[in-house]
């Protein structure tokens, strides 16, 4: 049993809910907020996971998390990434699995972080750098490319706020077939790509 708990639940409740039943889920996501406004509550990585990894400990189930730039690419500094690093190596040592999804569905125009590559791929590096460095990268290994799924790519069509104009400099890296359109003909996929070893 998997659980993705949005703000209408969270793991506590979902636990509390199932012990008549004795279940508990296999796998549990969640999302945390990075930006370099350490002293903005919203994005203390601390705050964000501290209950969550204290009942995790106990249920023995993987955790999904999504680490995501909900300011832009252009407001995350090396301080947060060091500070959600430190955050994974305490939960490295709890023996907590964990899958990091670096900005999540980054491919879409629907997120501020959307449809950026050059941007993406130099936060998902550095992510995965940083979390090397500060833990056991055998408890680490699960570093997930996460796009979303191509149908419909680059959903063009939509009201979405962040889809990419022929102005940004990323253009050329999106028009996979360069015939100076996006469209469904377009790759979704390999111009995020970070590379085999991250």
């Amino acid at each position: 049993m998997n659980l993705n708990a949005d703000s209408r639940d969270n793991i506590n409740s979902f636990l509390k809910r199932m012990s008549p039943w004795k279940y508990s889920p296999s796998v549990y996501g969640t999302y945390v907020k990075i930006s370099s406004n350490l002293n903005d509550k919203r994005f203390d990585v601390g705050s964000q996971l501290d209950n969550i990894v204290t009942t995790l400990r106990g249920v023995g189930c993987i955790l999904v998390l999504s680490c995501d730039p909900w300011e832009g690419f252009a407001n995350v500094s090396d301080a947060s990434i060091s500070k959600f690093a430190d955050k994974m190596a305490e939960i490295n040592s709890y023996g907590i699995p964990v899958f990091i999804r670096p900005a999540h569905e980054m491919n879409g125009p629907w997120y501020i972080y959307g449809q950026q590559p050059s941007a993406y791929i130099d936060f998902h590096r550095k992510i995965v750098k940083a979390v090397r460095a500060k833990t056991k990268y055998s408890q680490f290994k699960q570093l997930v490319f996460a796009p979303n799924i191509g149908i419909g790519y680059p959903w063009a069509s939509g009201s979405y706020k962040y889809l990419i104009s022929k102005d940004s400099p990323d253009f050329k890296i999106v028009d996979t077939n360069n015939d100076g359109v996006l469209t469904e003909a377009d790759d979704p996929y390999t111009p995020y790509y970070p590379g085999d070893e991250y």
